[in-house]
């Protein structure tokens, strides 16, 4: 990773070559939308055990859904007790010698109700809270890109790949040189060879 020349940006050193064994956490099970409980629901003692738990297995990344978005109803905090919430995980996956990868946003049938310009916003919102960090890896700037039954999405057509430029410039322009990924749901495993894979490749820096 090279240096931030913005106030955002990567404190792993330049020369880092880490092997990730990562996982995605989440604290309520049976709550829904998972990733907007896990926020809302702020269960420390649950969070901070599930990590040692994840040490004992030799996890050393960890994933977190934080799109920034009212999602199911259910809104997130606001930036003041993200930004506790966010330091107390990120600091304590640190002190167990892991990182972590934020996961900004969803597909259009959550991410871009309010369209591509509001999740834009939203995934800023998040990207700046979670680069404050010092042991934030990389970023995840969609989820499940491919898997959406909304309208203009049904493949990666001139839509979708406006709004994934559109997406991908705005985090871009606030996390300095920190690596971002698009990924690709696994249900539809034609979709890793195909078109977008390509669609998303030139957004994805690994």
């Amino acid at each position: 990773m090279l240096p931030s020349t913005k106030p955002y940006g990567p404190r792993i050193a330049a020369d880092s070559i880490i092997k990730l064994k990562g996982a995605t956490i989440l604290q309520p099970m049976g709550q829904w939308p998972y990733w907007a409980q896990f926020w809302t629901t702020w269960d420390w003692a649950t969070i901070s055990r599930t990590i040692d738990n994840l040490e004992t297995l030799g996890i050393n990344c960890l994933q977190v859904t934080a799109t920034g978005l009212i999602e199911n109803g259910v809104p997130y905090p606001s930036d003041t007790v993200m930004r506790s919430n966010i330091t107390q995980l990120a600091g304590y996956a640190a002190s167990k010698g892991m990182v972590l990868n934020p996961q900004l946003g969803y597909q259009p049938a959550h991410t871009f109700a309010g369209g591509a310009a509001a999740a834009t916003i939203a995934a800023v919102r998040m990207a700046k809270l979670f680069c404050e960090q010092s042991n934030v890896a990389f970023i995840d700037i969609m989820n499940e890109v491919n898997l959406s039954p909304a309208a203009g999405w049904s493949g990666p057509n001139a839509q979708a790949l406006s709004d994934i430029a559109t997406m991908d410039a705005g985090v871009r322009a606030v996390v300095g040189n920190i690596l971002c990924t698009w990924s690709i749901g696994c249900s539809n495993v034609g979709d890793y060879s195909g078109s977008w894979s390509q669609a998303v490749a030139p957004y994805t820096d690994f």
